[in-house]
């Protein structure tokens, strides 16, 4: 935790001149409760963090990948990528799905993303902006393959 701005007394702003200046540390005093007020903030907000690293679905079927903790705010997708590394075709859905829910079509993102056979590189890499949504407080980002052990997923956030 970053360390506040200490309080600014009265009597130890002065003027050039030496004397106390009253109206530059209540000046002062509003600056430092602003700053210190912001750092909390921020503080609070959190800093992005690995969600998902790497993870590939060993079923073709619905699976969550991430839970958003229940006593928060949610959590803020900044990054999400699929990458495809096999030498055929494949594709992906994406759902956010509420804390009791189950995917469907009213929390689907994505139905059936294609990803392109990987050629002699690393493989064919999407990174859908229609993902960068907040899963709601107990809610879940879940997937589906088209084919287990194809793709690898990986995101990136921020809990609120």
């Amino acid at each position: 935790m970053s360390e506040k701005i200490p309080n600014v007394s009265r009597n130890t702003i002065t003027t050039p001149s030496g004397l106390a200046s009253p109206r530059m540390a209540a000046w002062m005093e509003a600056i430092t409760l602003c700053v210190n007020n912001l750092t909390e903030e921020v503080e609070v907000a959190g800093e992005g963090v690995s969600l998902i690293d790497g993870v590939q679905p060993t079923v073709d079927t619905v699976v969550s990948l991430f839970t958003s903790p229940s006593n928060g705010g949610g959590t803020r997708i900044d990054r999400f990528t699929a990458t495809n590394q096999t030498t055929t075709s494949e594709t992906y859905t994406v759902y956010i799905v509420p804390n009791g829910g189950s995917p469907d079509n009213t929390n689907r993102l994505l139905v059936s993303k294609p990803l392109n056979a990987a050629g002699t590189g690393c493989g064919d890499t999407d990174n859908p902006p229609e993902v960068m949504q907040t899963i709601p407080a107990g809610g879940t980002l879940q997937v589906m393959v088209s084919t287990a052990t194809t793709i690898s997923f990986r995101a990136s956030g921020v809990n609120l």
